[in-house]
């Protein structure tokens, strides 16, 4: 009898041992499982703040390079204006020498910048300047002078002194036309908003005549 006990003693021990140990197994799976979940799930919150901060970055590189496009536009539009508005604070005025596009006569193109000139200057020595540079820089033609005869009621009148020497610069169809209206788009400079003459009379040799089969100068050219 004592012997049962014993052995039904033992066995008891034996199980509840076994129980602990199952639980204890138990135990630390779960704890591995929970700390493994919590290593992924730091893991995927890492992971999200990384991405979070790449997109955070792409937009504000994205911001600035719209930033930096913006500017640069808003400066081409400030130095646009710059050019339309050619007279400067310093009291002189930047004037133009055009002429037009042989591809497309109608194409006004600005061969030349006419610098410094003084905007209190009279309207006869700014006509001259320009008159200058349209013999020096345009025509390049020593033989054929271009004089200012007067400034009457707002209209400019110009005299081409030597018809034989202008001849050969009205020669064909397309170089008669491209010089008579750089002549006249010179001295018009229609962009200017500052004091202006009206309009430009053409004379040669002294006289209102027409006398160039592919530039006439018989009617007055207004702005």
């Amino acid at each position: 009898m004592k012997i049962k006990i014993g052995l039904l003693a033992l066995a008891l021990s034996i199980t509840l041992v076994g129980c602990s140990d199952a639980t204890i197994e138990n135990n630390d799976s779960t704890n591995k499982l929970s700390i493994e979940e919590n290593k992924d799930t730091y893991k995927d919150n890492k992971e999200q703040e990384i991405n979070k901060e790449g997109i955070e970055n792409s937009d504000k590189n994205d911001n600035s390079i719209n930033t930096e496009k913006e500017e640069s536009i808003e400066n081409l539009e400030e130095i646009n204006k710059e050019n339309i508005n050619i007279e400067n604070s310093k009291g002189v005025i930047d004037f133009k020498l055009y002429t037009f596009d042989s591809e497309d006569n109608d194409k006004r193109i600005v061969l030349k910048d006419i610098h410094n000139i003084d905007k209190d200057d009279t309207l006869e020595n700014k006509i001259n300047a320009l008159l200058s540079s349209l013999k020096k820089d345009y025509f390049k033609d020593e033989k054929a002078n271009i004089q200012l005869e007067s400034i009457n009621d707002g209209i400019a009148t110009i005299n081409l002194v030597d018809e034989n020497s202008w001849r050969q610069h009205f020669q064909g169809s397309t170089g008669g036309y491209i010089n008579q209206k750089t002549i006249v788009e010179t001295l018009l400079q229609r962009d200017y908003d500052g004091e202006w003459i009206k309009g430009v009379n053409v004379l040669i040799d002294g006289k209102k005549q027409e006398v160039f089969d592919h530039a006439s100068f018989e009617e007055i050219f207004y702005r």
